[in-house]
């Protein structure tokens, strides 16, 4: 006898919703679903699959979906997606880096993208990582400090800090600013948590974020060009220092330091 597909039950989409949206294969097939529907659901958008075993559902016909932006509408897939993912691998593993930070709600330097890596790290000593399509698993520093809500994942410095070691200087001071600015961070926090990140590739510099972060920036725009500003008069300042020293050696320049605006 022909099994025929079946439209996703009452009780799976309130499982899945009390979860952020996310269930399993197991969840599915506990409620008595099978594989077919599983397809059915995948090939006509009313789920999407997140990685092996690990499934959510669409977010599209939500109340207010249509008055998002772009960028938003595919943040929350990807916030969806990074959560499926946590749902299926062991739980000794914790979002972490940028995954981590758009867990927590904060800006990241990089725009969502369906394709974007999960990041993970183990909070335990494991002998397996998951090798799944799409998650990156990474070594967790001694001391990295963790949370269960909104999610299983690294904390808001420490997901900071990582993803400094991703995206440089910019990538960790546009989501400090926001963290700051929501009274979620504190610079000693932070400090402590460059510190933690010390040994990971790409934490080099990273200790000057904490000097620079601004509870004060109203979005991540201004945060970036506020920096490039910043970095751009100090870099004009220094060169017309030094031609000024260099002409002064030939006796020919003003004596006087400018900048731009000035």
């Amino acid at each position: 006898m022909t099994r025929r597909a079946r439209p996703i039950s009452s009780r799976l989409r309130t499982r899945a919703l009390a979860r952020g949206g996310v269930f399993s294969r197991r969840d599915a097939i506990d409620l008595g679903h099978h594989d077919m529907d599983l397809h059915l659901w995948v090939r006509t958008g009313q789920v999407l699959q997140a990685t092996r075993g690990g499934y959510y559902l669409t977010p599209n016909d939500g109340v207010g979906w249509s008055d998002l932006t772009s960028p938003q509408q595919q943040l929350e897939h990807e916030r969806r997606r990074a959560l499926a993912v946590l749902h299926v691998v062991p739980e000794c593993f914790a979002a972490s880096h940028d995954t981590a930070l758009r867990l927590h709600g904060l800006p990241t330097v990089s725009t969502p993208t369906a394709c974007a890596d999960v990041h993970l790290m183990a909070t335990a000593a494991t002998p397996t990582r998951p090798r799944r399509p799409g998650v990156k698993t990474h070594r967790m520093p001694a001391g990295t400090r963790t949370v269960l809500r909104p999610a299983r994942a690294v904390s808001v410095a420490d997901a900071i800090a990582q993803a400094g070691c991703q995206g440089g200087l910019i990538g960790a001071l546009i989501p400090a600013d926001a963290a700051v600015a929501r009274g979620d961070l504190e610079r000693a926090e932070l400090d402590e948590a460059i510190a933690r990140a010390a040994g990971l590739p790409g934490s080099t510099g990273l200790a000057e974020v904490v000097g620079l972060v601004d509870g004060r920036s109203e979005s991540a725009g201004s945060t970036f060009w506020s920096t490039v500003r910043g970095q751009c008069w100090s870099s004009m300042v220094s060169t017309s220092i030094a031609v000024q020293r260099s002409c002064i050696g030939r006796r020919s320049a003003s004596s006087d330091c400018t900048g731009p605006g000035t």
